[in-house]
């Protein structure tokens, strides 16, 4: 039924390139009708105020993550930051998401559990930003990933991204430019690129500038709008 539907798409836009070589290999889908626009974040821009950051930061060092969950690599990550913190003593690791999940969680040392927020509400908007705003990283270390939203959210705090080198990741992240990126399920890599950033605060300040440009650049419902309507006004024009 999707083949059917996606035959007769005049124009597809796919959140990546790497889900739009998915249509072409696995449904046959002309080249020419598909256009990579990639994907906004689910919040407004947050402005910034980097004074505050580097007075957050320097009092906490902290990763924070995204959901709680195998499918993101949950268990990967906390073995990775037990690891990590034998390294860095007072980083702390932040994970959000999860539901029930994070409330059968084992205390951890330097872990906070903050489970499942609702940005339908003004509690967990808030809560949410507060998390984005303490962090000095933000890590997912997914086992599948079509996109990441949740990259491009922590890319507009100013914040460098740690995530796996496949999928649509190497999309979103510049290795080295604005996060690291590392090997799927590397624990070695993992610890050694958490540590990095978190013992280095001026590497980790300069990729986070860096990808809060990239995600201001590439990843804003403007751009996004942009090449959407470029890619309309093809077909008007082939169509008249």
């Amino acid at each position: 039924m999707e083949a059917r539907v996606y035959s007769r798409a005049a124009l597809i836009f796919t959140m990546s390139d790497f889900l739009r070589r998915s249509f072409i290999e696995d449904f046959g889908i002309p080249a020419d009708r598909l256009v990579t626009v990639h994907c906004g974040p689910n919040i407004p821009v947050p402005e910034l105020d980097h004074g505050m950051e580097v007075s957050l930061m320097a009092r906490r060092r902290s990763c924070s993550w995204d959901a709680i969950s195998s499918a993101k690599g949950a268990l990967q990550l906390l073995e990775a930051f037990a690891d990590v913190r034998a390294r860095v003593p007072d980083a702390r690791l932040v994970m959000v998401g999860g539901g029930r999940m994070a409330q059968q969680m084992e205390p951890r040392p330097g872990v906070e559990f903050v489970g499942f927020l609702s940005r339908d509400t003004e509690a967990g908007r808030r809560r949410m930003d507060s998390a984005y705003r303490g962090a000095h990283v933000f890590c997912i270390p997914t086992r599948f990933e079509p996109f990441g939203t949740s990259f491009v959210e922590a890319m507009m705090y100013g914040l460098p991204c740690v995530g796996p080198a496949a999928w649509a990741v190497p999309e979103i992240i510049d290795d080295g430019i604005t996060g690291l990126l590392t090997p799927p399920g590397d624990h070695g890599g993992l610890v050694q690129a958490l540590t990095r950033l978190l013992q280095d605060r001026t590497e980790a300040r300069r990729m986070g500038d860096a990808a809060r440009t990239r995600a201001l650049e590439r990843f804003a419902w403007t751009s996004l709008m942009q090449r959407m309507s470029a890619g309309l006004a093809s077909v008007v024009a082939a169509a008249t």
